[in-house]
């Protein structure tokens, strides 16, 4: 259900028509919306598996996570389709789908190609939003390797 409402917003296609009649019947979806739906639900497949796997929501790594795709989902907001791309990757990585992950990463891709071709708003707007976007990755990432698995051994990079 979340890559056919990521796509009609994306596409800017409504979900519903009448077949007998020229009235198109479009539900009103904000531009955040789609992507809020995918961060709540990408936040409660991480909670799950970190549940599967018996790792305390308490821990240090549990927390990172958590607290990384709470930043990460509120930065990708402007951006449609991000958080699905990213949902499909963690997915298939839990689950060693290599078709699945190469999807991801296509997905991934494309809503970054895609937002680039967005309309709405100015080239300026669009590099600032995918400058930070990158930035927070980085940070995430030396947050976790450096301060967080630094201490435990943990780091195998």
């Amino acid at each position: 259900m979340l890559i056919t409402v990521q796509g009609m917003i994306l596409s800017h296609t409504p979900l519903l028509f009448w077949s007998y009649s020229s009235m198109v019947i479009t539900p009103w979806f904000p531009y955040w919306l789609g992507s809020f739906f995918t961060g709540a639900v990408t936040l409660f497949v991480v909670l799950t598996l970190l549940k599967v796997h018996h790792q305390p929501l308490t821990s240090s790594i549990s927390l990172s996570i958590i607290i990384s795709l709470l930043i990460l989902s509120f930065v990708a907001i402007k951006i449609p389709t991000l958080m699905l791309g990213i949902l499909i990757m963690i997915l298939a990585f839990t689950h060693n789908n290599r078709l699945l992950l190469v999807l991801g990463i296509v997905s991934f891709l494309f809503s970054i190609s895609a937002y680039y071709y967005y309309l709405e708003i100015t080239l300026l707007q669009k590099s600032l939003i995918l400058g930070v976007l990158g930035l927070v990755i980085l940070i995430v990432r030396w947050f976790i390797f450096h301060l967080l698995l630094s201490d435990k051994g943990e780091r195998n990079v």
